[in-house]
Parts: C-alpha cells; sequence; structure tokens
C-alpha cells in the first residue's frame, strides 16, 4: 500500500512507468483496483503532441496518474506537469511556462453504464496518450500573455509591444505623410 493523491492510502495493483503519450491499455485484462501510470513524454511524442497546437509548443511533459478499476467505470485522476513555450498575444515575444494540469475523468466500460454521470466510454483499451494529450489541448491558454505585460485591476492589459527602436522604425515606414515630409 501506498499514499496517494490527498493523503488516502491506496494498494496499486501495479504501477506503469511508461511514455504516457504513446502508452494504451487493456481494458478487459485488468481486475477491479488501484493502478499507477507514470513517465514522461519522449521528444518524438512531444513533436507529435506540438502539430495539434497552435500559438503554444511543449518542451516537456510529466504525467503522474491514479486508475481505479471496477466492473463498470474507469476513474482517473492526477497531474501533468507541462514545460510550456507560449507566444504573448500582445507582444508577439515567445516565453517559457512551467504549469501543472489537475485531471479528473470518468469513463464507462461499457455502453449500459452510458446513463450514468461518466464522461466517455471505453472499448476495449484506454488510450493514455490520447487522454494525456486531450487533456492537454484544453489545458492550453489560447491567449497567454507574457508575465511582465502589466494588468489593471479589471485584467485590462497594457503594454507596448514593440521597443522605442521597433516603433519609431514602424512609424517610419508606415506614416503616410512621410513622403511629404521629404518633399519639403
Amino acid at each position: 500500500p501506498q499514499t496517494g493523491k490527498n493523503g488516502v492510502m491506496k494498494d496499486y495493483r501495479a504501477t506503469f512507468s511508461k511514455n504516457p503519450l504513446a502508452f494504451d491499455i487493456d481494458i478487459e485484462g485488468l481486475k477491479s483496483g488501484w493502478y499507477h501510470v507514470e513517465g514522461e513524454a519522449d521528444e518524438t511524442s512531444i513533436q507529435a503532441l506540438n502539430t495539434r497546437i497552435e500559438n503554444a509548443m511543449v518542451q516537456g511533459l510529466k504525467a503522474d496518474l491514479d486508475m481505479k478499476k471496477s466492473s463498470s467505470h474507469v476513474d482517473v485522476q492526477g497531474t501533468i506537469q507541462l514545460k510550456m513555450k507560449y507566444l504573448c498575444s500582445v507582444t508577439g515575444k515567445p516565453f517559457k511556462r512551467s504549469e501543472t494540469v489537475e485531471v479528473k475523468d470518468a469513463m464507462a466500460i461499457d455502453a449500459a453504464a452510458e446513463g450514468e454521470k461518466v464522461d466517455d466510454v471505453l472499448t476495449d483499451t484506454f488510450d493514455v496518450g490520447e487522454f494525456v494529450s486531450q487533456q492537454v489541448l484544453l489545458s492550453i491558454d489560447e491567449f497567454a500573455v507574457h508575465p511582465d505585460v502589466q494588468r489593471s485591476e479589471g485584467n485590462t492589459v497594457y503594454a507596448d509591444p514593440l521597443s522605442p527602436e521597433e516603433l519609431a522604425e514602424k512609424e517610419g515606414k508606415n506614416n503616410p505623410f512621410q513622403v511629404l515630409e521629404k518633399l519639403k
């Protein structure tokens, strides 16, 4: 027995230490009880995940999940640790951020349990990689803002996305009156 999340004692039937993005479990082969899935994604799996993401990039991923199988359900809870690279939606400049995604999901093993409170119905296998990928995709901040960008009390963003040199250069190139000024 081990102490799992929230200090609850869990007698894990097995611990799978695998790349969570490239792992699936045969549901019918599992006895009822607790299982632990932990692991770090390899570079190839991360690259495949990144093809599904816009304006951000996963640079590292570790999963630590507890899975409880019963006769009709599979419940999954745990954390996914992410190292992300975002483009600031205000400045357009890249920045890095570490994030922890808390996951909790219930899936039915058969269609008869579909009417119960579950998020999905499993077939013969539980695709851990797809589950983790979906959780990551749902957690990505589509409008990430660099931590140095100042915000007001109403969460309004105040930032000049360009440096003074870039701003002067841009104003010079896009100023429609620049040609008239040169004629003087």
